[in-house]
């Protein structure tokens, strides 16, 4: 059975989806654009997946939420939890997990795990625990609080009035939206790499050899007095800074 949507965000295949054909039949999924496929506990041994993708992954438990004022527990395996309520705390708990946001004044904490995470509401924070996380804050949002904890974190902000904070490892952070202003990055520990393309931007590398590319100019290697910009060096004396 096949399947097409040009503008598809989500597609889920779960106990209430069939095939309606044969056990061994093909079923064929085409999504074109952005989006995700999640596959929920939905076959057995002989599954075989054909991907163009380099990467599918899969999750154990489908959840939803759209209460505000409570608490949305995962499990300590791979869990898709999607939250649309106010004032609630998400605990994904361990596992490779996806979180998707769109609820305000939220509290979220990932656990353990690859895990990853996005987000379009606002007054929200999210903690990212340990291991390698990616979180994506989208245009709609504002006054956000992303830390990635210990790991190779991986952010993508494109809201409004955003702190983030890689904390250890080597981070990467993109700053590109175009309400990604009045933004206050630290990247904490780590051969961090910052790509920067909004303005009011404040930035902090902390410790490490990091790279800094704000658009025009790229900052490389620096202590607290000699700066590598492009190809210059440049050294801070007294109050100027002088090639």
């Amino acid at each position: 059975k096949g399947f097409d949507d040009n503008d598809a965000t989500a597609l889920v295949i779960a106990d209430a989806w069939t095939s309606q054909r044969s056990d061994d039949s093909t079923v064929i999924i085409n999504v074109s654009g952005k989006g995700t496929i999640t596959l929920i506990d939905c076959w057995e041994d002989n599954l075989k997946i054909v991907s163009s993708l380099t990467k599918v992954n899969h999750y154990n438990n489908l959840n939803w939420n759209d209460e505000s004022n409570k608490t949305f527990t995962g499990t300590s395996g791979a869990d898709y939890m999607r939250n649309g309520g106010n004032k609630v705390k998400v605990n994904a708990l361990g596992g490779n997990d996806y979180i998707d946001n769109n609820g305000d004044n939220v509290t979220i904490n990932a656990g353990a795990g690859n895990d990853i995470f996005q987000g379009d509401g606002g007054n929200y924070t999210v903690d990212g625990g340990s291991d390698n996380d990616t979180i994506r804050t989208w245009e709609e949002g504002a006054n956000i609080s992303v830390n990635g904890g210990e790991g190779d974190d991986c952010f993508h902000n494109n809201a409004h009035k955003t702190t983030i904070i890689g904390g250890d490892g080597n981070d990467f952070v993109g700053n590109w939206g175009s309400n990604a202003h009045h933004v206050k990055i630290d990247t904490g520990d780590g051969n961090d790499s910052i790509d920067n393309k909004a303005m009011d931007v404040m930035i902090s590398g902390g410790a490490g050899n990091d790279l800094f590319d704000n658009g025009s100019i790229t900052f490389k290697e620096f202590t607290a007095t000699t700066f590598h910009i492009d190809n210059d060096t440049y050294k801070i004396s007294g109050s100027k800074l002088k090639k």
